[in-house]
């Protein structure tokens, strides 16, 4: 892009021109990491530039009251609400207004780190809105990072020394601070004071900033894709240059570095390591939970046996028949399937992803050898198996069987009549017989009570003995059932360790097979194949290399616009801060306005001279073409010729001569003709119309 002076009038279609340079710097670079990112922000700058929308962005210091507010929006313009400005109304507030532009406001708090999309333009405005001040250093660095090299920052708060102290910190960052009072505000404010000069003829050069900040962001991205693109395109360089090496070292016989009876003993020796690893945690998991004494199940069980305290009985004759009710052992026979079952399924989920390990292991011991890309099928286990393992061992059936005395009268009756014939029995025994029938108002009290003691002792003592009688048969049902548990245990144990010895040793052969297969068929195509790989990696290299070569001239480019960037911005800057052209520079001074002597006229004359002159000098440092040079020695010769009529008009005004009748006024205004023509938008009819109107000075100064 070519380096010109950026101003007022051509701001705009100066940053167009920048971003239509850097898509065709984006073009030229290729497809890059942040490409996509590139066009999409490019288009949205694109439309930004055809709109007439004037962002401006709104920063919260703290609590801001419904009353200031009100205010702030009512000074904003209208269409934006009190709610806007406090964020309980989030997004962008469009204001529209008559004129060239349309406000878009949009509000937040002062949060440090915000960050903001690529190509997405800055506002140039900045509303710093604070009642108390910034209290911390985050907020106060929130609000130095959002004033930072802003066009246009307004402070609005109360006289206060905390907000005197933003707007100190703005000033210094910003490239123009404006301090507003909070209670001052008028209605549409912004909008009067955007229109008035000399910020309405700045307006083109604000949106011409918010789009350049736009472009700067994509430049940073474009500059994060080229360093990517560079890493990526040595890394695949270095990667093709070092197989094209192999293959040219090998020459055309290329074979893979390793030979098939080196890779089988390579893959068995990782298969055997691998399954017999699997082995012995399976078998050490097993161990933990159906070991006995200490494994976790085992345990349960004998908790579980403990806490076993109730028989069956079968009436029989005098006694009673005990077993272990059948309810306790298809409980007991339930759990240890379940837990027994979802300790196996976890096995059978362990050896299927062991199986996807190997098969990543041995497709990247393939890749190191040059091999082939080989898919292993292999024969999973299912859950049926667990299953059939699971009914055929872990049916749990008591083999205990006992006998109690069974509970009557009779029983309570001969305890009893032991008792009552103890006074008979003693009598007898001393050869007191005949007193027992000759005091029988007293043995038969003592009788009676003998006989009552005696129900109240075999009551209690039947009971302990029942008791006694039950705990002994429960220990001997629970002494019964342990060697049945542990058998069952041990042989789900043995069955599970051999079922897994077998199922990984029938896989392991046919993992072999399969690889020497692939591994031989491969080595036989690529024996036919080694010319035309090696060819294709030279085309990739060549391409690579090109591609290498390409990127510095891209990184020039882009230095090139960043530099085109960084000088419209200076002259963006520039022109924000340019105190306006005077109304009368656009027209040379009348010679109705000065003395009528012929040295005021010749002054006069050589002052409009000189402004010429300094006008086609900064036209031509503006635009280097052809068109605009030929506009400049125009601009000079009207100048020129302006001076002298100026004269020749003075000099005529003495004479009495008309001074539209001078031949050099008619020579400046054809001048002036052809000038509007050569710019291509001025028609001629307004050069005629204006030669009147500079002729009436001429016409007064000969009257006078």
């Amino acid at each position: 892009m070519a380096l010109i002076k950026v101003t007022a009038a051509n701001a705009l279609p100066s940053v167009r021109q920048l971003i239509a340079d850097c898509r065709k710097v984006g073009a030229d670079a290729g497809a890059l990491p942040t490409t996509e990112c590139i066009n999409r922000g490019l288009d949205g700058l694109d439309a930004f530039c055809a709109g007439r929308h004037l962002d401006v962005e709104m920063v919260r210091v703290g609590a801001v009251g419904s009353d200031t507010a009100g205010r702030v929006a009512a000074w904003v313009g209208a269409g934006l609400t009190a709610q806007h400005v406090t964020g309980e109304t989030p997004g962008l507030i469009v204001v529209e207004r008559p004129g060239s532009f349309a406000l878009r406001v949009c509000s937040r708090a002062a949060v440090p780190g915000l960050p903001l999309a690529a190509g997405a333009p800055r506002a140039p405005i900045l509303l710093v809105v604070s009642l108390l001040g910034a209290s911390d250093e985050a907020t106060r660095a929130a609000v130095d990072a959002a004033a930072q090299d802003r066009p246009l920052v307004f402070v609005i708060g109360p006289p206060l020394p905390a907000v005197e102290e933003i707007h100190r910190r703005v000033v210094a960052r910003a490239q123009a601070c404006e301090r507003l009072i909070s209670t001052t505000l008028s209605e549409d404010g912004l909008g009067a004071f955007l229109s008035s000069p000399p910020w309405d003829g700045r307006i083109e050069v604000l949106r011409a900033q918010s789009a350049a900040a736009g472009i700067e962001s994509l430049v940073t991205a474009f500059t994060l894709g080229l360093e990517a693109q560079t890493r990526e395109t040595r890394v695949r360089r270095q990667v093709a240059q070092q197989r094209l090496a192999r293959f040219q070292s090998k020459g055309p016989s290329a074979t893979p570095s390793a030979t098939p009876a080196e890779l089988l003993s390579a893959v068995k020796s990782r298969v055997q390591r691998m399954f017999s690893e699997f082995e012995r945690g399976a078998a050490d998991r097993l161990q933990e939970l159906l070991g006995y004494p200490a494994g976790s199940l085992m345990r349960e069980i004998d908790e579980r046996l403990n806490a076993f305290s109730e028989l069956d009985h079968e009436e029989r004759a005098g006694k009673l028949a005990t077993r272990v009710p059948p309810a306790f052992e298809q409980e007991l026979g339930k759990s240890i399937r379940e837990r027994v079952g979802r300790h196996l399924m976890a096995d059978v989920v362990a050896i299927n992803d062991l199986f996807r390990l190997l098969g990543q292991e041995i497709e990247r011991m393939l890749a190191e050898a040059e091999g082939p890309p080989v898919v292993l099928n292999f024969d999973y286990l299912t859950e049926e198996r667990v299953r059939k393992l699971l009914v055929a061992y872990a049916s749990f059936q008591s083999s205990y069987r006992g006998e109690m005395a069974r509970p009557g009268f009779e029983e309570y009756f001969a305890s009893v009549r032991k008792y009552a014939m103890l006074l008979v029995m003693g009598a007898s025994m001393f050869g007191l017989s005949s007193y027992v029938r000759l005091y029988r108002e007293y043995t038969i009290p003592i009788t009676v009570m003998l006989v009552l003691f005696g129900t109240a002792s075999v009551v209690s003592s039947t009971r302990t003995e029942r008791a006694e009688n039950m705990e002994r048969e429960l220990e001997a049902a629970r002494a019964s059932m342990r060697p049945e548990l542990k058998r069952i245990l041990s042989d789900i144990q043995k069955q599970w360790t051999t079922t897994l010895t077998q199922y990984l040793a029938e896989q392991s052969p046919a993992i072999l097979e399969l690889v020497d297969g692939a591994f031989k068929a491969h080595q036989v195509r690529r024996e036919s194949a080694v010319v035309p790989e090696r060819d294709r990696l030279q085309r990739q290299v060549q391409a690579l290399d090109a591609l290498d070569k390409r990127l510095p001239l891209t990184t020039k480019a882009r230095d090139a616009f960043s530099t085109s960037l960084a000088q419209v911005k200076s002259d963006l800057r520039q022109a924000l801060t340019a105190p306006p052209a005077p109304a009368a520079a656009a027209r040379p001074a009348t010679a109705a306005a000065q003395p009528s002597s012929s040295a005021g006229a010749a002054a006069s004359g050589a002052a409009a001279a000189a402004a010429a002159a300094a006008a086609a000098a900064q036209a031509a440092a503006q635009a280097p073409s052809p068109a605009r040079e030929r506009m400049a020695a125009l601009q000079a010769k009207m100048a020129e010729a302006r001076g002298a009529a100026q004269a020749g008009g003075a000099a005529g005004g003495d004479k009495g001569e008309p001074a539209a009748l001078s031949p050099a006024r008619q020579k400046l205004e054809a001048l002036k003709a052809k000038l509007a023509a050569s710019k291509g938008g001025t028609p001629a009819a307004p050069a005629a119309e204006a030669k009147p109107e500079s002729a009436k000075p001429s016409q007064g100064t000969g009257q006078s």
